[in-house]
């Protein structure tokens, strides 16, 4: 799975929560106190018709993530 920031990818690892659920996107993208950024899951059974969303798992981004997301956004830098 990858998250994109602009024109960078950031890859990360596929959590295994997510063994029989289907994916349906990453719903949101937070960062806690520590400044760490976390992709906010949402995600379906699989085997389930409709795309009723049956709840969210979170997963913490790469440290490279949080370069990007300010660079993204114009945050610090020169």
């Amino acid at each position: 799975m990858y998250v994109r920031f602009g024109k960078n990818k950031v890859p990360f690892k596929t959590p295994k929560d997510l063994k029989n659920k289907r994916e349906i996107g990453i719903y949101k993208i937070r960062d806690d106190e520590r400044g760490v950024l976390w992709a906010i899951i949402r995600y379906v059974r699989k085997g389930d018709k409709g795309g009723i969303p049956r709840g969210v798992i979170r997963v913490r981004l790469p440290a490279i993530a949080k370069n990007y997301a300010d660079d993204a956004f114009g945050i610090g830098g020169r």
